[in-house]
C-alpha cells in the first residue's frame, strides 16, 4: 500500500508532503536563499521543530573564512564537492564530519569552493575570542524563516499558529 499526497507538489518545488509528515523534496527545484554566513548560501531541506533539527545543503564560495561556531548540538557535515579546512584537518569531497555540541571552530573553505549536506541537532551562534556565543541563534526557525524570506520554503509546514491568549474573567 503506497502512500498519497497529502497537498500534491509544492509551488515551484514538485516537493510532496505525505499526511504522515513524511516527504520527497527535490533540491535541484529550489531556489538558493542567502545563508548566515558571507560568502554562502542554502537550500532548506527539512526542519523538525519537535526536535530542534533541520538539513540543508550549503555552498560557500572559493576562500570563505567561517568565523568560530558555537553549537548547541551536534551539526553533521557532508562534503559533496570541495573542501574546508577546520584547525590542521582538511575535510574533502566524499568526507563526513561531526561538530560536537558546545564545540567551537572555524573553518577556511578550499580554492574550489564547498558544497556541502548539512544536519544540525539545535543550532549555533557566532563566538567570540574567548568562545562564548554571541550574536544570533542560527536554528531551526531561523533558517525556515530565512529559506521562506526567499520563496524557498514551500516545502516545509510553516510553524504553528500560536494561540491568543484567554481574555482574563473579571468576577
Amino acid at each position: 500500500m503506497g502512500m498519497t499526497p497529502h497537498e500534491g507538489p509544492r509551488r515551484n518545488t514538485g516537493s510532496i508532503r505525505f499526511p504522515d509528515g513524511s516527504s520527497i523534496v527535490r533540491p535541484g527545484e529550489l531556489d538558493w536563499a542567502p545563508w548566515a554566513l558571507p560568502g554562502s548560501s542554502f537550500k532548506l531541506l527539512s526542519v523538525n521543530r519537535r526536535l530542534g533539527a533541520w538539513s540543508c545543503l550549503v555552498r560557500f564560495d572559493a576562500g570563505a573564512k567561517v568565523p568560530g561556531q558555537r553549537y548547541f548540538g551536534d551539526g553533521f557535515v557532508y562534503v559533496m564537492r570541495g573542501s574546508y579546512v577546520s584547525g590542521d584537518n582538511i575535510i574533502q569531497a566524499g568526507q563526513f564530519s561531526v561538530e560536537a555540541g558546545s564545540a567551537v571552530h572555524e573553518r577556511t573553505v578550499g580554492p574550489d569552493g564547498l558544497l556541502a549536506y548539512m544536519m544540525f541537532l539545535g543550532g549555533f551562534m557566532e563566538a567570540d575570542a574567548a568562545g562564548r556565543a554571541v550574536g544570533e541563534i542560527i536554528d531551526a526557525e531561523w533558517i525556515y524563516q530565512a529559506a521562506a524570506a526567499h520563496g524557498a520554503a514551500d516545502h516545509i509546514p510553516p510553524p504553528p499558529r500560536k494561540r491568543a491568549k484567554p481574555a482574563p474573567v473579571v468576577a
